[in-house]
């Protein structure tokens, strides 16, 4: 009863924030005056081609998964500025930020300090995930420009038959703009609460010999805060507050040239973050404590119909990625990570008939480098390269039975060479009509590699020991998804779905020593139902609600999983008061998880706000066009400074982690 109330008052004042702005609203705003067919506009959204869930274009009814798709307007309208403020708008998807790194929870499953090994991040159809840790940096880690994103592809469920290991709860593919859809330059700064400063640019442009290009970069720093950890306040040199700790620096570029049916793309990234909890048992309060990570890849494509019943795709690439851990004891203390690899694939389509389409594909990957070392200024206590390779094979047929029934088979082999073979299938049953909507049936399977990390570690001062007899994760999942428009202006979707996973891999305590290391110790499983509606009265203003609720378990004992909420609720909405000013809510309700400690985290809920204005874009003033387009974006973050807390991993003595409070951001966008 108590959550029951803390979330109708939580509800209660999201409406009357949401809605006071519309009480001063005139009935035929000018807003209203120049848009569109609503209609036209939401057929123009379901009706978005996607390329994740089958690795060919398709659009999100067709897809044999439950998919999200955040666009380019949605990242602009509720002024995202790093990837895990997207994606944390997805029903079924959490966020926890331990003030190092962001995690990603999908329902109800997000183990403390997995680094998201569990979900597949791609830019474009190519793997973010290091070949290390399988991490997948989620958050300000990325540093990517979100200006120059055309959309987000969010693919819940296994998707292991088409993208093997690590591809267990979601693959989430970053669709940038080409150059067609840029044309031109969009430069943003910003400034805001910690002393953020951002600086971005994107540039792109298709040329008259059909050349497609663009290029971007993004540079960030941030002061951090000075931040107040009641574990500490016995210190009596810090008084428990850790200053000049929690900064952040970060850069990011990327560059792609498209030509007919060759394209290239480059992307780096690297950030350095300052590490405020003395994690690790580290000193507290001392600056020095930093994790740097630097990723980057390049890929080149030639794709190519050979005929309408035919085509090819062949692409080769080569990927780095390095780790630096910087940890003050009574002496500095590091840890590193350097891997490099490269690997092609093959990809065939071939359409025997119009209802029927099969998809071949073959793909290889050499690691060369993965390594992992500690050491400090006297003493390397661990170095070692674990090389190792990955062969796959798969294949897909999608059968169209009837004008309303999809059928689509997928299965994938794959060879590690550490681990051995696996074999995953998936299927999906789509039935389509105008009267009941989309329903599709969807069982799939996936797994995870232990990583090389988890293989290989050994330290005999921790007396942690490593386990080459590790075996891979594996989960299997069945779903339901009802998806329905309703007129022209709303649309619904449900998801309701069972999975279990087996061999989860964990940091434990060894039964016949007192020595710790890694082992497949449990089984866990969850059921859940999601719902979501949405409605677009025409482009400029749209909202949407959804719903979150599962239990998420270990199968023996029944006890709920650690950082994991039962219910997620989040609501937004966008509108344009008048042709030049328009603004956007979003709200989210969370409730209470379990830490590794056995404590629990309390519930909470958090408006933000983003107000966008074109001051210059006046008619009856002679200006230059490119400062017509110059926008003026006030950004608010926990509009009400709600004061809450998610869990905290191993490595730290806090079980849970104090989050931001209130802050804010002005940003200067120009389209030139």
């Amino acid at each position: 009863m108590a959550t029951l109330r803390f979330l109708a008052r939580g509800t209660q004042g999201f409406l009357l924030v949401l809605f006071f702005p519309w009480a001063f609203l005139p009935s035929d705003s000018l807003a209203q005056e120049r848009e569109p067919d609503p209609g036209m506009y939401l057929d123009s959204l379901l009706n978005i081609k996607i390329n994740t869930a089958a690795k060919h274009m398709q659009t999100s009814a067709e897809a044999p998964a439950s998919i999200t798709i955040i666009t380019s307007s949605d990242i602009e309208q509720y002024g995202y500025r790093t990837l895990d403020e997207a994606v944390a708008r997805v029903r079924g998807f959490y966020t926890t930020y331990d003030r190092n790194y962001t995690f990603i929870g999908v329902r109800g499953f997000s183990r403390p300090s997995d680094y998201n090994n569990r979900i597949l991040l791609l830019l474009n159809g190519h793997t973010l995930n290091d070949n290390f840790y399988g991490s997948a940096l989620i958050g300000s880690e990325t540093a990517i420009d979100m200006n120059s994103i055309d959309r987000i592809e969010v693919v819940r469920g296994p998707g292991s038959a088409l993208y093997g290991s690590g591809a267990m709860f979601a693959v989430i593919n970053i669709i940038t703009k080409t150059g067609l859809t840029l044309d031109g330059v969009h430069a943003a700064a910003d400034i805001g609460s910690f002393g953020r400063r951002t600086g971005s640019v994107t540039y792109g442009k298709k040329l008259d010999n059909n050349l497609d290009l663009t290029l971007s970069l993004l540079a960030t720093r941030t002061d951090g805060q000075d931040l107040f950890f009641p574990e500490f306040a016995d210190d009596t040199e810090t008084q428990g507050i850790a200053r000049n700790a929690d900064w952040e620096r970060s850069f990011g570029t990327r560059a792609s040239l498209l030509w007919n049916n060759l394209s290239f793309e480059g992307f780096y990234s690297n950030r350095e973050k300052g590490i405020p909890t003395a994690s690790f048992e580290t000193i507290f309060g001392d600056p020095r404590a930093q994790t740097g990570d630097e990723r980057g890849f390049a890929s080149l494509k030639y794709a190519k119909d050979l005929s309408p019943s035919h085509g090819i795709m062949v692409r080769g690439y080569y990927d780095w990625y390095h780790y630096n851990g910087t940890y003050p004891y009574e002496s500095l203390f590091w840890d590193a990570t350097d891997g490099h690899w490269f690997g092609g694939e093959v990809q065939y389509r071939w359409d025997p008939s119009a209802s029927h389409r099969l998809i071949f594909g073959a793909e290889a990957v050499y690691n060369p480098r993965s390594d992992y070392r500690t050491y400090d200024e006297e003493t390397t206590y661990f170095i070692d390269n674990f090389p190792y390779s990955l062969y796959s094979l798969f294949a897909q047929d999608e059968f169209q039975i009837s004008a309303e029934l999809l059928l689509t088979l997928g299965l994938r082999l794959d060879h590690h060479s550490k681990i051995g073979t696996s074999f995953v299938p998936r299927a999906s049953l789509v039935y389509t009509t105008e009267a009941a909507g989309t329903l599709k049936f969807l069982f799939g399977e996936a797994f995870r590699n232990p990583n090389m990390y988890e293989l290989n570690y050994y330290d005999l001062f921790t007396d942690f020991i490593a386990n080459h007899e590790l075996d891979r994760e594996h989960i299997r999942t069945f779903e339901f998804v009802w998806e329905r428009r309703f007129g022209e202006i709303f649309h619904s979707a449900a998801s309701l779905y069972y999975y279990r996973m087996e061999n989860l891999i964990d940091p434990t305590a060894d039964p016949d020593s007192p020595q710790l290391q890694h082992q497949n110790i449990g089984t866990a499983v969850a059921r859940g139902l999601e719902w979501e509606f949405g409605f677009r009265f025409n482009p400029s203003t749209h909202g949407f609600v959804s719903i979150g609720h599962q239990l998420a378990e270990t199968e023996v004992s029944g006890m709920e999983l650690t950082n994991s909420p039962s219910t997620m609720v989040r609501a937004g909405l966008t509108h344009s008061l008048t042709r030049l000013v328009s603004l956007a809510y979003e709200w989210r309700y969370q409730s209470r998880r379990r830490t590794v400690a056995g404590s629990f985290t309390s519930p909470f809920s958090t408006l933000d706000a983003t107000l966008r204005i074109h001051p210059f874009k006046n008619e009856s003033l002679a200006l230059p066009a490119w400062l017509e387009r110059v926008e003026a974006v006030f950004l608010v973050r926990n509009l009400f400074d709600r004061s809450y807390s998610t869990p905290g991993g191993l490595e730290h003595l806090q079980a849970s982690l104090q989050q931001d409070g209130r802050s804010f951001a002005v940003r200067i966008e120009v389209e030139l």
